[in-house]
């Protein structure tokens, strides 16, 4: 997913590097971050992945990385200092749902810094604003915080 094909990652690392007032985020469901090993990553460059249960990216996620595979490429990348994120999303119901889910979201959090996993939760449920970098700010939707 995340290959260069077409130098599309090279052209994307420099309008990020040019627009520093920018936050570009890539969102994958892959394990492929040669191209993030090999180059430098401008610093308002996000990566992200969508994480499902083991369920969903078995019956519904054909040809996309296990969540182990995901969360291993999330480790690597967040071990040189690239700014990571992950996206729960599509919450599919079936049997044994909230099971799996409590389990992948623990799964998550055990391989996480607690502190960035409550800023996380912070952000995106209470529309929390705060800086991780000089020059960033992370903020939901100006009436986040009124959906409370």
């Amino acid at each position: 997913m995340w290959g260069n094909k077409n130098y599309m990652l090279d052209h994307l690392s420099e309008f990020a590097e040019k627009n520093p007032n920018v936050i570009l985020e890539l969102k994958s469901k892959s394990d492929n971050i040669d191209y993030f090993l090999n180059h430098s990553i401008p610093k308002n460059m996000i990566l992200t992945w969508t994480l499902n249960t083991p369920t969903v990216i078995k019956k519904e996620e054909h040809r996309t990385a296990a969540l182990e595979r995901r969360l291993n490429a999330a480790r690597a990348m967040a071990d040189r200092d690239i700014l990571i994120g992950f996206h729960f999303h599509p919450m599919i119901y079936y049997n044994n749902w909230e099971q799996d889910y409590n389990l992948l979201f623990q799964t998550v959090k055990d391989r996480r810094n607690c502190h960035d996993l409550l800023r996380d939760v912070d952000i995106f449920k209470k529309g929390y604003q705060t800086d991780t970098e000089p020059g960033f700010s992370y903020k939901s939707s100006p009436d986040a915080a009124d959906r409370d």
